[in-house]
């Protein structure tokens, strides 16, 4: 009986209809929340417009000195974010010191605290002006940053080498770095009030330019992707200084590993100094000195013995899923390390353990957006492991899939030799001519190969759902009813064997599968692994008749509970307690 009174307490009162007065105080108070949080919205709004018409008008760039007039070294001065060129004047002092002859420019940009700029464009006009005054001088060029301003000449150097190889950028000898966050900074993450600021200005739509230098943000990654393989290349590299102080809270000496790793390299630490004291002639005066001084390496040629060191380092990225804490990826991991090891290579295989993702936290733009970050940037902390031409594999599972389909849009310098997907939640189209990674398979991607399961209901149902209410980009069913429309279909193969659910396919009996066809050359990786072709139409027929009604009536179930939850919440008898059964009911389907 008192089993019966439960029940009926949790699961049949709450639908119940509440009184007249309960359900005019439940919306009183809900119209209050409403009006004080939009206030709070306006009066923040108000606030950033005010700051934004107040902001200083952007110093416009000058000489410091004279204006050259004839042949002459060419020296290139940037400021950092909330800063300007006149900041900037001690350490054109130091330089004036070490060469009286040298021309130096202090550029300048829209550096506001609410700044849209997009670096990639100042990085443009920043190269497209050095080119322009090199035009004219014809010396040698040395490049100075700080902070944002380093990222911005390092892209600048990088858009002149691709544009034209023997024009400034050949000519550049010293690019200095004062606290120039190379791998991005990781503010917001430290600090909850920076991170509600963060969320706030998203909604209002301003400080684009900062958002850009978040580690793993697309701007930052591409940097680092395209030094990595580009500097290595150079016959004659430029010495790249990174001078940093002991007491920065936005950079550290470990942040600039991948850039320095190169022969043409140098970090130096300044005792007691901050990210914003960096700049000062007291401080970094001597260190900067140094550096011009300092005299220039070549790069080691490629040799048969790089080359061989190279064909021998196998490294790949193992990625696990939403509602999952990765522990078969460690066997995985060791599985590809032992198939590795066995053929003579020595393996790098990171398996990555963030913590439990829901699948109500993929619905949430913010919250894959930060995962997609973390994983560009471990997978450029990988390739910056020597030797850095060493191709990169893939294997994921679910989200691990939806990370990787992310980044081959939002990271063009992100690439893999092979890809091993199980349950994967990309979109069925996403590799076809129209699709999101239109063009990828073949030029990000070497080899593919897709595992399905026949009784996949996270990416039957859920992903079916997200994909036809548009809740997620990229996000459908590739997973579950395989990809279509490839062109590279040579480079493609797809597993529809698996009789079971989610993760069938990573099960210990299909791990030595997996970790071989990763592991053996690119030739042979296409071929024998379809499985039997009438066992895959038998399995996936069979399921036809109740997974794919399922599938397709995704939609329609997601509109259902969100109904019942907004009926439950303002009309129901005992909203919470309702809300909260809904919510054991969702984690007892294994969904939160």
């Amino acid at each position: 009986m008192a089993l019966t009174l439960n029940l009926r307490a949790w699961f049949v009162e709450p639908f119940l209809p509440a009184s007249a007065t309960e359900r005019k105080r439940r919306w009183k108070r809900m119209s209050v929340f409403v009006v004080a949080a939009a206030l709070i919205w306006v009066v923040g709004w108000c606030v950033v417009r005010l700051n934004v018409a107040l902001e200083p008008e952007t110093q416009q760039a000058y000489w410091y000195g004279d204006e050259p007039t004839g042949t002459c070294d060419l020296a290139i001065v940037v400021h950092g974010w909330t800063k300007g060129p006149a900041d900037m004047e001690e350490i054109a002092s130091v330089l004036r010191e070490c060469d009286p002859n040298l021309a130096i420019r202090m550029w300048s940009y829209d550096a506001s605290r609410f700044s849209n700029a997009n670096p990639e464009g100042l990085a443009q006009d920043l190269e497209r002006e050095i080119a322009e005054l090199h035009s004219r001088a014809r010396g040698r060029v040395i490049l100075v940053g700080h902070s944002l301003g380093g990222l911005l000449l390092r892209r600048s150097y990088l858009t002149g080498l691709a544009r034209d190889e023997n024009g400034w950028a050949a000519q550049v000898d010293r690019i200095v770095l004062l606290a120039a966050p190379n791998r991005g900074t990781k503010a917001i993450s430290r600090s909850l009030y920076l991170a509600a600021a963060d969320a706030l200005s998203r909604s209002y739509r301003v400080g684009e330019l900062i958002r850009a230098t978040y580690r793993g943000a697309p701007f930052i990654v591409n940097l680092r992707l395209d030094w990595i393989r580009e500097i290595p290349k150079l016959e004659r590299p430029p010495l790249v200084a990174q001078i940093v102080g002991n007491r920065d809270d936005v950079v550290s000496s470990a942040d600039s590993l991948d850039g320095l790793q190169f022969r043409s390299a140098m970090l130096r630490e300044l005792p007691n100094s901050t990210h914003a004291s960096v700049v000062h002639k007291r401080e970094s005066g001597a260190y900067i000195k140094e550096v011009l001084a300092a005299p220039l390496t070549t790069s080691a040629p490629v040799d048969d013995a790089r080359g061989a060191e190279r064909s021998k380092v196998f490294k790949a990225l193992i990625v696990h899923g939403i509602r999952d804490y990765g522990d078969r990826f460690d066997q995985l991991r060791d599985a590809v390390s032992g198939v590795a090891s066995s053929l003579g290579y020595q393996p790098l295989a990171r398996a990555p353990r963030y913590q439990y993702f829901s699948a109500l936290q993929f619905v949430n733009p913010l919250s894959r957006r930060a995962k997609v970050y973390e994983f560009a940037d471990l997978y450029a902390d990988l390739l910056a492991t020597p030797p850095v031409d060493a191709p990169i594999h893939f294997a994921g599972h679910s989200f691990g899939t939806y990370l990787l389909g992310r980044s081959l849009r939002d990271y063009p310098a992100m690439r893999f030799e092979k890809a091993y997907f199980a349950g994967s939640v990309l979109h069925e189209s996403f590799f076809s001519s129209t699709g999101d990674g239109a063009g990828a398979l073949g030029r990000q991607i070497g080899w593919l190969r897709n595992d399905i399961a026949t009784e996949d209901w996270p990416v039957g149902i859920l992903c079916s759902g997200l994909d036809k209410l548009n809740l997620a980009e990229f996000v459908g069913t590739g997973g579950f009813n395989g990809f279509t429309g490839i062109v590279e279909e040579d480079r493609h193969c797809e597993n529809r064997y698996f009789p079971g659910g989610h993760g069938k396919a990573l099960e210990r009996e299909n791990q030595a599968s997996i970790a071989a066809w990763l592991v053996q050359p690119s030739a042979a990786g296409s071929r024998g692994v379809q499985g039997d072709p009438a066992l895959a139409s038998l399995l996936v027929s069979t399921r036809s008749a109740c997974w794919d009604l399922a599938s397709r009536l995704a939609p329609l179930l997601f509109v259902l509970v969100v109904g019942a939850a907004v009926y439950l919440l303002f009309f129901g008898r005992r909203p919470w307690i309702s809300l909260a059964a809904i919510m054991a009911l969702l984690w007892f389907l294994n969904i939160a």
